[in-house]
């Protein structure tokens, strides 16, 4: 109705009802669209929130994961290091070494729960020396969503590396220590030594650079530097550890190596010089560094100690530098034993590696590429010159583990100060932001730094290894120690070959020992011979020549062929020669016996008789056989007339015999098996032709490169028994005697 009438109202109050109507329905809506915007942004902010804490758990559990990754990698280097030590020590003593590296890390779990973690990672004591709690695993939380990384993994992460340091040391003292006295060192080391530097260079100790002691006001002050800004100092730098964990190792290994002492027979009495005891096992020792050096990107890129953000980028370059500067070292050493030595040495190209890779450890994300070249190449040099100078200063680390871990260590912490930059440590994210390494005194720090694990490490491990050396004593008995240390701790027989001809170094040992009935005849091959033995070799009885080769068939070496006589069919066959150059088995039996009494007089009693009792040698010093001069004593004692019909015999011109000389038939002298026969023609030279004959009947090859190198055989035969060789002769008549089932008579023997 648009017209004013009856019962219409008028135009101007349609209007107003309109109008109010209108502004009612508007209110309506925008109340509507208030709400549901407001609703919406509530779950908008909702679903951040939620997606915010599900994006942080999900980064926590990366490095969770990460953590107990890079902490397993660390632990699987105790394989590493157990097969590396396994492949370096001497048969008799593997068992040992592999028990060792077990009860490291069973040692370390316990004692790092229990104490060494708190004192690692506590709140320091007052001074930034050591923590005060957290012992036990009492301050570890197991919180989800935005945590630190002091949880359940860093104490196993933590632990690994714990137990990577204390079985550095096993190398060290290897083949001649109590296992008593390891427990000892173990605890401790374990439990004080390695935290407190844990401490200063990884917790909120006085050297770090992650918190280092606050002042007064609260505020962290590393060493050197006090201010904060551009000025301002890093602490020091040790991203994965050449000083807190390897130079902690190494120089404890040190100490404990020069406590012991040197293994018996490591250095020679009269020249003074090393010997190498054994060649050991390539394949043990190559399996072992390559382990180690697997295990080493759980050591080094797991010190990112998380994952996500911009760390995986660090654990990236920590990766690469890792390998460059391990395969630097590794040419570089390999190139050094060539030079030096004459011929490519795998084993220390195998350190070359460790070395490297010990070097780079500290410095591994500060460093550009080219730098870890230059770092690899100085630690391969370091452990070719620490290897010698130990030698030198007549220090037995049978691994050379001090010089691996404990100098290229410290070279690792000085080359962080060389090589650092600036930018380099802010990307590898340490917390402050200044200028010291390009004014250098980073490298200041780096030096005081070192110098303060090394005689904290020096003192302490020091006065630890004198302690137990004085009360219950580090080293076994000399008995235990030539017997081997698998038989005298652990319960094993001694490897039947023990002391058998050179060539048979590293293989492998049976069960059980052949008894002599299964010893298989040698073959007799009809040769002239002399009647009976005479005091001198009359010119016509020399041995026939031996045939030669079939035709089509080369002619065996000479290293072949002296091989076959000397480790043909172990120990029983030197048995056998004795007896037939004239001994009748029960005075071989009789002298064996003796001789567990009086090992030095082995060869003696053989030759003239044992005294009455059988415990009462002749004096000391007294010759063999009553001869002139004991065996080792500088003066020839093969008779020199019978030296000269020996080369009338086979052609030759009498000659003066040479001393020395690097022969081709030296390798001989190094033999347990020939020295026992060669002592016995010293002491009584009559036995060299009844020795020739055995020769030519066993095996007429020999007999044929003897008379090719006939000069050099007399020299050899007359050349002085040193003390070493006289100990592997004792050590191989004593297995003899054990394998014949023979008991010691007399005494405690």
């Amino acid at each position: 109705c648009t017209e004013p009438g009856p019962g219409n109202p008028p135009r101007s109050e349609q209007k107003v009802k309109m109008a109010l109507t209108s502004a009612m329905v508007e209110d309506m809506i925008k109340e509507q669209v208030e709400a549901a915007t407001a609703s919406l942004h509530e779950e908008i902010w909702a679903n951040m929130s939620s997606t915010h804490e599900m994006i942080a758990a999900n980064s926590r559990d990366m490095d969770v994961a990460w953590l107990v990754i890079c902490g397993a990698l660390v632990f699987f280097m105790q394989a590493g290091f157990a097969m590396l030590e396994a492949g370096i020590v001497q048969p008799k003593n593997v068992t040992n070494i592999l028990f060792k590296n077990m009860i490291d890390a069973s040692i370390a779990a316990i004692c790092y729960w229990l104490l060494g973690y708190g004192f690692a990672f506590g709140d320091s004591a007052g001074n930034g020396f050591i923590g005060k709690n957290k012992f036990g695993g009492d301050s570890i939380y197991n919180g989800a969503g935005e945590g630190g990384s002091d949880g359940w993994e860093f104490w196993f992460f933590q632990w690994a590396f714990t137990g990577a340091c204390a079985t550095i040391v096993a190398g060290s003292v290897a083949e001649r220590t109590k296992l008593e006295a390891y427990f000892i060192y173990s605890i401790v080391l374990t439990t004080f030594i390695y935290p407190v530097v844990v401490h200063w260079g990884w917790g909120p100790g006085w050297l770090s650079a992650w918190g280092a002691w606050p002042d007064e006001n609260g505020d962290p002050h590393p060493i050197f530097s006090y201010d904060n800004g551009a000025n301002g100092s890093n602490g020091m730098i040790d991203f994965a550890g050449s000083g807190v964990v390897h130079m902690v190792g190494g120089f404890s290994g040190l100490m404990g190596a020069i406590v012991v002492g040197p293994r018996k027979g490591k250095f020679d009495p009269v020249t003074r010089k090393a010997v190498d005891l054994h060649q050991g096992n390539k394949t043990l020792q190559s399996l072992g560094a390559f382990i180690l050096w697997f295990g080493w990107y759980g050591f080094n890129c797991g010190s990112t100690l998380m994952i996500s953000g911009n760390a995986a980028n660090v654990a990236g370059k920590v990766a690469m530098t890792t390998t460059i500067s391990a395969a630097t070292a590794c040419i570089v050493a390999s190139a050094l034993g060539k030079f030096v030595d004459g011929h490519f040495d795998v084993s220390i190209g195998l350190n070359g590696i460790l070395a490297g890779l010990v070097s780079i450890t500290a410095n591994c994300s500060v460093v550009n590429p080219w730098h870890a070249l230059l770092i690899g190449a100085v630690g391969a040099c370091i452990l070719f010159a620490g290897h010698h100078l130990l030698n030198l200063l007549h220090i037995d680390d049978p691994c050379d583990a001090c010089v691996v871990h404990g100098f290229c260590g410290m070279w690792g912490i000085w080359a962080t100060g060389i090589f650092c930059t600036d930018v380099n440590v802010q990307y590898a994210a340490y917390p402050n932001v200044n200028d010291a390494c390009a004014r250098g005194e980073q490298f200041g720090v780096q030096i005081v730094a070192s110098l303060c694990i090394c005689v904290w490490t020096c003192a302490t491990a020091g006065a630890l290894f004198v302690g137990i050396n004085s009360t219950v004593g580090m080293r076994v008995t000399e008995d235990m120690e030539d017997m081997g240390l698998d038989a005298s701790e652990h319960g094993l027989a001694m490897p039947e070959n023990y002391g058998a001809g050179f060539l048979d170094v590293g293989r492998e040992v049976p069960m059980e020992p052949p008894k002599m009935a299964e010893v298989p005849t040698m073959p007799m091959v009809p040769v002239e011979t002399a009647p009976a033995p005479a005091p001198a070799p009359a010119a016509d009885a020399a041995p026939a020549p031996a045939p030669a080769p079939a035709t089509g068939e080369a002619a065996p070496s000479y290293e072949q062929s002296a091989s076959a006589l000397l480790t043909g069919d172990g120990l029983e066959a030197t048995v056998m020669q004795i007896m037939e150059m004239g001994f009748e088995k029960e005075q071989v039996m009789r002298a064996m016996r003796a001789a567990y009494n009086n090992p030095d007089r082995a060869v003696e009693y053989l030759m003239t008789g044992i005294p009455e009792g059988m415990d009462n040698p002749p004096p000391q010093g007294q010759a063999p056989g009553g001869g002139g001069g004991a065996p080792g004593g500088g003066q020839p004692l093969m008779d020199p007339g019978l030296m000269a019909a020996l080369q009338q015999q086979m052609g030759q011109a009498p000659s003066q015999p040479q001393q020395g000389g690097g022969g081709p038939m030296d390798f001989l002298l190094n033999d347990p098996q020939f020295n026992v026969l060669r002592q016995l023609v010293q002491a009584r030279p009559e036995y060299l032709q009844p020795l020739l004959e055995q020769i030519g009947r066993a095996h007429p090859e020999v007999l044929q490169a003897i008379q090719e190198n006939q000069e050099e055989f007399v020299r050899i035969l007359n050349e002085p028994v040193n003390p070493e060789q006289q100990r592997q002769t004792q050590m191989a008549m004593q297995a003899i005697a054990q394998q014949m089932g023979m008991e010691g008579g007399g005494g405690e023997g």
